[in-house]
């Protein structure tokens, strides 16, 4: 017996600030990541080639692609971003 049932795949991808070319980091999961909204700020401590804790990343575009490709779906999220000073630009958003 033959499934007809799809696979799906959800890709998180964030690119250096203020490059839309230049991809930092990819995720892939088999369940969705928590919705990003422009705004958002991001913390990539933790990230290959990351100067945290003294720079963060502010979300100034959220930019979603849906393809197939055979039997799997993928919903992938592209996150474009600027950096900010963690100290003097979050307390100004804290505090606004």
């Amino acid at each position: 017996m033959e499934s007809n049932s799809k696979i799906l795949k959800y890709v998180l991808e964030i690119y250096k600030p203020m490059d839309v070319d230049n991809l930092w980091v990819r995720f892939e999961s088999p369940s969705p990541f928590m919705a990003i909204h422009v705004g958002d700020v991001i913390n990539p401590g933790l990230w290959q080639g990351s100067e945290a804790p003294q720079k963060m990343l502010r979300v100034l575009h959220v930019e979603h692609s849906i393809f197939e490709i055979g039997n799997r779906i993928t919903h992938q999220t592209m996150i474009f971003t600027e950096e900010i000073d963690c100290i003097r630009d979050l307390q100004v958003l804290r505090f606004s």
